[in-house]
């Protein structure tokens, strides 16, 4: 459902396509979930590289930038839930005010 509302009594309108919010809201939960992993997979090649040059300042740096990037990845993951669940409440909130405005239509129509 795509719905149209004229904006400020400017000719111009408002486009909400419901099933778009749908889906990137899909798409950004399947981000989050995928993110874990995906930061994930340098994790053993790290880890390997860092017990190789153990003595060496480079291992310590490389479990430095390893701890990093979890964080990073973790900061995202929270990032993409939060836009997600925003998404899904405006998709949400526009569905709930089309129904209301239709019904209040179809009461004044009687």
């Amino acid at each position: 459902m795509t719905n149209s509302a004229a904006v400020g009594g400017g000719g111009g309108s408002l486009e909400v396509n419901l099933p778009a919010l749908s889906q990137a809201t899909g798409a950004l939960n399947g981000m989050a979930l995928d993110a874990p992993n995906i930061g994930a997979s340098a994790d053993a090649d790290t880890q390997a590289a860092a017990k190789a040059l153990s003595g060496w300042a480079t291992a310590g740096a490389l479990d430095a930038v390893l701890q990093e990037w979890h964080s990073q990845v973790s900061s995202l993951t929270g990032q993409l839930h939060q836009n997600s669940a925003a998404m899904s409440a405006t998709a949400a909130g526009y569905q709930q005010v089309n129904t209301d405005t239709s019904t209040l239509f179809s009461r004044l129509g009687r």
